[in-house]
């Protein structure tokens, strides 16, 4: 992958998304997005469509910024990949569709529901006498 130009950006070029490490991963990868002064795109909703003919050029300028900024945070959550993850992800517009989708995979909350649902599974018991089919 080899990501140059910010030091901190080693980090993810050391601990590569695999899946399982997604958060440790995650809180590499903004501390990368805050040093490089882009980590608001994880945060603010993207800007799907272009500001129309009334709009002031700061605001027009706040567009384009915003649009290069998620690019960039983009390059770096898939550059941090693993190929099978960066193939089924490259094709997401935004920097925040590819996070949340993420996070429903492999964050916190999921492995804590997958390790309650394979708990109960290993201690289910058959009740005696139960025709088994």
């Amino acid at each position: 992958m080899d990501i140059s130009g910010n030091a901190l950006a080693k980090i993810l070029d050391k601990h590569c998304l695999e899946g399982h490490n997604f958060p440790k991963w995650f809180q590499n990868l903004k501390i990368v997005l805050i040093s490089e002064k882009i980590a608001y795109v994880l945060d603010m909703p993207f800007p799907h469509q272009p500001p129309g003919d009334n709009v002031t050029e700061e605001e027009r300028a706040q567009y384009v910024k915003h649009i290069q900024d998620d690019t960039q945070a983009k390059c770096y959550i898939l550059a941090s990949m693993n190929s099978e993850l960066q193939k089924q992800y490259e094709h997401m517009d935004a920097a925040i569709d590819i996070i949340l989708h993420l996070q429903e995979l492999y964050g916190e909350g999921t492995r804590n529901r997958r390790f309650s649902a394979v708990y109960k599974l290993v201690n289910t018991k058959m009740v005696k006498r139960a025709k088994v089919h």
